[in-house]
């Protein structure tokens, strides 16, 4: 059998996002032979089979049961899509497929194809009501894709008549009909669904597709993936070299962890692409290219915030170091300034100092806590000492009926605070009275007996 004995049918929607994919092509194709799929698919491989006997790919039909996936990246649609080519003499059937990037996702075809079939109900009316050829386009067999982008409808993938999932072609090529019970699959326009907001990733997908249609994907770089990333990466990390690691450039950019090896998933590649805001194609052929050209308008699109403070200079870190260590000859609590207040008069935050000074940062706070300390005993102290000079001698009496009068006294007397007063009242009752009468005593009066502090103790 020659090739000319073929009908050359040519895809639909050629150079533009409508492209037709392969399994509808087929259907097409065995439609106007007067044959089914499989006897079509059978007489092509046994003629491709006696021109290349050596060719092992003939060896078995890949569409035996008309599966609408046959568009994706495998080694059984390449195989087809030759065979088509020479026995139609149509040279651009690759472009009815995803054959164009079988060198730069995975080699598995992981998230290419969608499961079955999926129609727009809208396309499908138009094209039987105008009496023309309904076909499923390209953009439809990917799974991230659920609406119609014309017509904001979401795509069908059940018959309205039985619900059968649209896994198979009818065996007839009938692209409008059921594959289990033969019903048409249009129904009334009251019952679409509409779908006003673009799906996930449906731009990426569309420039992807389009440029699958109009040829422009046929020299790719096998490993553009990976060197997009790489040059992205080294360019986030320049920014965070030049700017600092929380820098607002540094924050931009996301930082993307490169690949090793292998290629990615098209679902993977879509979504960096998304995030980057750049087209997929354009990555596929010049991936250097197109990582450079969004390195420089990432700069050129950064608004810099008026309140955004530059990167420190080094020689504060020198300036905080000789204060602290100033402020750790010092004895007096009342002259130790806080952290904070340290960190405000360099023009720096706290965590900067933490951050490049965090040994010293820690003693210094241990010193001043301990100084702090000593000062809130030196307290209890001075007002212990007042109360043992006079009003502790004459209590309980008219003047002091009561702890709170003690209190009010030391407070007005010594200048010290009302906790500092009750601790002091307390480690002089213990001094006059000693512990154990001092416990009866407040165990006979119903007094509440605290747990004595360590500041207590000391005093």
């Amino acid at each position: 059998m020659t090739t000319t004995e073929y009908f050359p049918i040519l895809p639909l929607g050629e150079g533009t996002v409508e492209i037709e994919a392969l399994g509808s092509l087929l259907c097409r194709m065995a439609k106007d032979h007067s044959v089914s799929v499989f006897a079509l698919a059978t007489h092509l491989r046994t003629w491709w089979k006696r021109r290349n006997p050596d060719d092992t790919r003939a060896g078995r039909n890949a569409v035996n049961a008309m599966n609408p996936m046959f568009c994706g990246t495998g080694s059984n649609v390449e195989a087809f899509v030759e065979m088509l080519t020479e026995g139609t003499g149509c040279r651009i059937l690759d472009r009815t497929t995803f054959l164009a990037l079988r060198t730069v996702i995975s080699s598995y075809g992981h998230g290419v194809c969608r499961l079955g079939r999926a129609w727009c109900p809208a396309c499908l009316e138009e094209a039987t009501q105008s009496d023309a050829p309904f076909y499923d386009r390209l953009i439809w067999a990917i799974p991230t894709i659920s609406r119609c982008s014309i017509h904001r409808l979401l795509l069908e993938t059940l018959c309205p008549q039985c619900g059968a999932f649209q896994s198979h072609y009818h065996h007839r090529g009938e692209m409008t009909l059921c594959f289990r019970c033969k019903a048409s699959l249009r129904h009334a326009p009251t019952e679409w669904k509409t779908a006003l907001e673009p799906t996930m990733y449906e731009r990426e997908c569309h420039h992807l597709v389009e440029a699958i249609s109009s040829g422009s994907l046929l020299h790719v770089v096998p490993d553009a993936y990976n060197l997009f990333l790489k040059e992205i990466v080294d360019h986030v990390s320049t920014i965070r070299r030049e700017f600092g690691q929380r820098s607002h450039i540094a924050t931009v950019i996301r930082c993307h962890t490169a690949r090793d090896t292998g290629h990615p998933k098209l679902s993977t590649l879509l979504k960096r692409c998304a995030l980057l805001g750049t087209n997929p194609a354009d990555v596929l052929r010049d991936p250097v290219g197109t990582a450079k050209s969004i390195n420089l308008l990432s700069f050129a699109q950064i608004d810099v915030p008026v309140d955004r403070k530059p990167r420190r200079p080094e020689h504060l870190i020198d300036l905080a170091e000789q204060r602290l260590k100033a402020e750790l000859k010092k004895t007096d609590f009342d002259s130790m300034p806080s952290l904070v207040r340290i960190a405000k008069d360099l023009g720096v935050s706290k965590g900067f100092m933490r951050y490049r000074l965090e040994s010293l940062c820690a003693e210094y706070g241990r010193h001043r806590r301990h100084c702090g300390k000593l000062k809130h005993i030196a307290k209890i102290r001075r007002a212990t000492e007042y109360l043992l000079s006079g009003p502790i001698l004459s209590y309980p009496s008219l003047k002091y009926p009561s702890h709170d009068h003690l209190v009010a006294d030391a407070v007005s007397k010594t200048g010290v605070g009302v906790h500092v007063a009750r601790l002091a009242v307390d480690a002089a009752l213990k001094r006059q009275l000693g512990h154990s009468a001092y416990f009866r005593y407040r165990k006979a009066n119903g007094l509440h007996n605290p747990r004595p502090s360590k500041a207590t103790k000391e005093a």
